[in-house]
């Protein structure tokens, strides 16, 4: 296993925090947050295996998002739903 998401598919409401679960063997990874079909929202290069709690910045509007995990040149993915407040 060079690293994988705990789950294919996340829903989270906007503004709220997005939680993963990352499996790998590496002792950091980094991961992004990009709008489907456009450029990255969030980031982070310092994570470490393990749950990842991240708090979405305000400007993340409800839609499909794509996270992506990576280290050592291998990758995983998983689609996110960013939901409206309330739904």
């Amino acid at each position: 296993r060079y690293i994988e998401l705990a789950q294919p598919s996340l829903a989270v409401q906007r503004g709220g925090k997005l939680r993963f679960r990352v499996l790998t063997d590496a002792a950091r990874f980094s991961w992004t947050l990009s709008r489907a079909g456009g450029g990255v929202v969030d980031a982070d290069a310092r994570a470490r295996p393990g749950v990842v709690i991240a708090q979405l910045p305000e400007r993340v509007r409800p839609g499909r998002y794509v996270l992506e995990v990576a280290t050592n040149g291998h990758r995983d993915r998983a689609v996110v739903r960013v939901l409206r407040r309330g739904a």
